[in-house]
């Protein structure tokens, strides 16, 4: 493979920049293709319980082969209802852990696995009623 110059201006180095991180996240989604071919299968659900899937924000963990689901502008409770859309679907909860001011949800669904990261700490949402683990 041809080395290629190191660049000289700002704009080269943002373009080398944006070339790298499409790389990698077309790598990425090829990783996670067969996962996302599963969920596909809930969108409409997921949708027509308030939930939307920000596709940038659809991750692949290596560790535990896993989607990571995750969502910036679906409001403060959209972890929340995504887990309980997510329960509503069928999915089986494997874990779910605080981690320190937060906790980590991994759910399950046939061979699906999702993982909830921005939920409320376990004592926070049991004193909200709003979901059970």
């Amino acid at each position: 493979m041809k080395k290629q110059p190191t660049p000289t201006t700002l704009y080269a180095s943002a373009v080398l920049h944006a070339e790298q991180a499409l790389a990698a996240r077309l790598q990425q989604l090829k990783r996670m293709k067969a996962q996302l071919a599963l969920l596909d299968a809930c969108v409409p659900g997921l949708r027509a319980r308030g939930v939307e899937l920000e596709l940038d924000l659809i991750t692949w963990t290596e560790y535990d082969k896993t989607l990571r689901l995750t969502q910036i502008f679906g409001g403060k409770d959209w972890d929340v209802r995504c887990a309980a859309a997510l329960q509503d679907l069928g999915f089986q909860v494997l874990s779910h852990e605080d981690q320190c001011s937060w906790s980590v949800m991994r759910l399950k669904r046939g061979r699906l696995r999702v993982t909830l990261s921005n939920l409320p700490t376990l004592a926070a949402m049991a004193a909200a009623g709003s979901l059970a683990a």
